[in-house]
């Protein structure tokens, strides 16, 4: 490759791990630090990668100890947070305040805060410098939306293939997690027990939570169309036309395509639409409901589940288990007329028997009473 086109290709995955927030390259690192100050400058402008740290003179006779490093990285341990706050990003569909979010940030600190803990049981450090700091995710609503079946239908109907159409299908209507099909071989399809048998690389160091099995019931025709066009032999279900390394911006295309703009958490939202789907019709006990998407249920509860304006349309639609038979309005009352005086008046009481209350007054003592003489009778 021409040395243009191999400073084109690492700016391209400066750019990709900027925006995905990933990590660079080992490649394009050992390029960033041989490249010269001015191109390092530019692409510092840019954005692109941090500026170069300036060394300190060694001090003579002193030498740079695990113990020195160690020492100096947990002062600067409190500092990280208002770092990761300051940091400035490129701006995306994905990112549109050009700011980390707070779960990532709290992420980052999760995973240091296991790091240091592993170092102070091993007695490498007396101290764990991030052990008072938030790392547990906030619950919030930000970006969760149910994309519907009439959305998606018209995305799959986009699809170039069967297997982009059944990848889609996964995602939407059997839950699964973004990378989680790629691991899929035919061997996993259960077809005689209508359901895929789901390998979990997240969940895998859980005990027990390496693998799930899902319903086919709603992906089954896409599953044989792909196994329809699957050359002999093929193990895995995907790999010949869906490309690995660049699922979510393909996807994206596919999305635009088919009429519509991409919604936020592309591919996570359809797997939250599914569990709320599954949810919301009853399709099981919320307890296996959980176990198919592959997490808990207080994970359904504080990222997954939605409360929306139609359950409670769904709700008042259904006949109430304590009404009568012929009552198809439910417990509403009856409509009263606005012109109708007389129905809207309260019950009449029946008139006084004026001779009972005078021999009732007679026999108790007090003598009959006459108020035809008394102010306002």
């Amino acid at each position: 490759m021409a040395l243009g086109g191999r400073i084109v290709q690492h700016i391209d995955n400066l750019v990709g791990s900027t925006a995905s927030g990933g990590t660079v390259k080992r490649t394009t690192a050992e390029w960033l630090g041989d490249i010269g100050e001015s191109i390092h400058k530019k692409l510092v402008r840019a954005g692109l990668t941090e500026p170069k740290a300036v060394e300190a003179e060694p001090t003579p006779g002193l030498s740079i100890t695990l113990a020195a490093f160690l020492d100096e990285f947990v002062a600067d341990a409190k500092a990280f947070r208002k770092w990761m706050e300051r940091r400035r990003l490129p701006k995306t569909k994905r990112r549109p305040t050009g700011k980390m979010a707070e779960n990532s940030m709290r992420q980052r600190i999760a995973n240091c805060n296991t790091f240091f803990s592993y170092a102070v049981r091993e007695e490498l450090l007396s101290d764990n410098p991030f052990r008072n700091q938030a790392t547990s995710h906030q619950k919030n609503n930000n970006g969760k939306e149910n994309i519907s079946t009439e959305i998606i239908d018209k995305v799959i109907g986009a699809a170039p293939n069967a297997e982009w159409r059944l990848l889609i299908a996964l995602w939407r209507y059997c839950g699964l997690r973004k990378m989680e099909p790629m691991e899929l071989t035919w061997n996993d399809v259960l077809w005689a027990e209508g359901k895929i048998r789901v390998r979990s690389p997240k969940t895998a160091h859980h005990a027990g939570r390496e693998m799930r099995y899902v319903p086919i019931r709603d992906v089954e025709t896409y599953l044989s169309d792909a196994f329809a066009v699957a050359r002999d032999g093929q193990k895995h279900i995907f790999g010949r036309y869906v490309p690995v390394t660049n699922l979510y911006h393909t996807f994206e295309k596919i999305v635009e395509k088919a009429g519509h703009e991409p919604w936020p958490n592309l591919i996570k939202n359809l797997r939250l639409s599914c569990e709320n789907d599954w949810l919301t019709a009853g399709e099981a006990p919320a307890h296996v409901i959980a176990a198919w998407i592959g997490h808990t249920l207080e994970v359904q509860n504080s990222s997954y589940a939605i409360v929306s304006d139609g359950h409670f349309e769904q709700f008042n639609a259904r006949t109430p288990s304590g009404s009568k038979s012929g009552n198809t309005g439910g417990n509403k009352p009856p409509r009263i007329d606005a012109n109708d005086t007389e129905s809207m008046l309260p019950p009449m009481l029946p008139p006084i028997d004026k001779t009972q209350e005078t021999n009732e007054n007679t026999r108790s003592g007090r003598g009959a009473v006459d108020f035809a003489g008394k102010p306002g009778f």
